[in-house]
């Protein structure tokens, strides 16, 4: 139904009006579909008059025009649905679907970057690394083979797991506790010894920490956040009873960046902050690696950005 087009209007919490979606218009006028959906349209109304003015019929010129007529509304259709989305609220995805995207959008940094001695950063914030640790093993090995000449800063931080053993909750399907212990030991026996072997090219700074956060995900370049929800299972208030089994990237994920529409570069910042203060502002926890901190033992190493930035909040 035409409905399902503009619902998103009434459902969606944000409050937008015609002056952003004229400026959306305007974005996308800049692409050559539009000109060219332009150009055709205009030479189909010339045309339109052209034939009224010969003496055809208007019912005439909508039959033989029929194909035309209606792929210029489904496409108006399409932009409308497409620009209301935009407008209403970040993407959401799936665990699948944000492997690919981190992938794609790191392509396109390494492509800008592959001339350049400032390394890409990655900062990484989980409960156990329970799926980050394969991206890392599978996708970001894979990216480094394929851009030799691109440096990398990864920062993470994950759940200690005698904090994780404190919770309480079920074992199945995942076992919290044992998969923190693994990725630490993974730290030590793998992670390092790849980034060893490529001679500068993979900084690491590995660190525990001491409390479940809310929130995990990777962030881009503190430019693109890819932020997941951790949540409970099995329990409800109203039943009084206590929820056992930790979710993560069963949620899905949202997509922000610093320039989107939807105040997307406040939970980057916010996300930026919390690495930060898990990293270098919290004491408690353990350092696992650590190759991008300076000389002086505490500064990390930020390439243009002053550290200042990174004062936790």
């Amino acid at each position: 139904m035409l409905w399902d087009y503009f619902a998103p209007m009434e459902v969606s919490s944000k409050h937008w009006g015609f002056s952003e979606f004229w400026r959306e218009i305007g974005v996308r006028w800049k692409r050559w579909e539009w000109r060219i959906y332009t150009v055709i349209y205009g030479g189909y109304l010339v045309c339109f008059y052209i034939w009224l003015w010969t003496g055809y019929s208007f019912v005439d010129f909508i039959a033989w025009t029929a194909p035309l007529i209606v792929g210029f509304f489904t496409r108006v259709l399409y932009e409308v649905h497409s620009m209301v989305h935009h407008l209403a609220g970040p993407e959401s995805v799936t665990r699948d679907q944000c492997v690919a995207l981190i992938f794609q959008q790191l392509e396109r940094i390494a492509r800008r970057k592959q001339d350049h001695d400032k390394p890409i950063c990655i900062d990484i914030l989980g409960v156990a690394l329970h799926h980050s640790h394969d991206w890392i093993e599978k996708s970001l090995k894979d990216f480094m083979k394929e851009f030799p000449k691109v440096r990398v800063d990864l920062r993470i931080a994950f759940v200690e797991a005698s904090i994780l053993q404190t919770l309480d909750f079920n074992e199945h399907p995942v076992n919290w506790v044992e998969e923190s212990k693994d990725r630490a030991d993974w730290v030590e026996r793998k992670l390092v010894p790849y980034a060893n072997c490529l001679n500068g090219r993979l900084r690491l700074h590995v660190r525990t920490i001491r409390n479940l956060p809310h929130w995990h995900g990777i962030m881009l370049e503190r430019r693109y956040l890819y932020m997941g929800r951790v949540s409970w299972l099995d329990g409800t208030e109203r039943s009084h009873k206590r929820p056992t089994q930790l979710t993560c990237a069963e949620n899905g994920y949202r997509v922000f960046s610093t320039d989107d529409r939807y105040h997307g570069e406040d939970r980057v910042a916010l996300f930026r902050r919390w690495i930060a203060h898990y990293l270098y502002g919290n004491h408690e926890g353990i350092d696992l690696a650590n190759t991008i901190s300076g000389s002086n033992g505490g500064s990390p190493h930020l390439g243009e950005t002053n550290s200042s930035e990174f004062a936790p909040v």
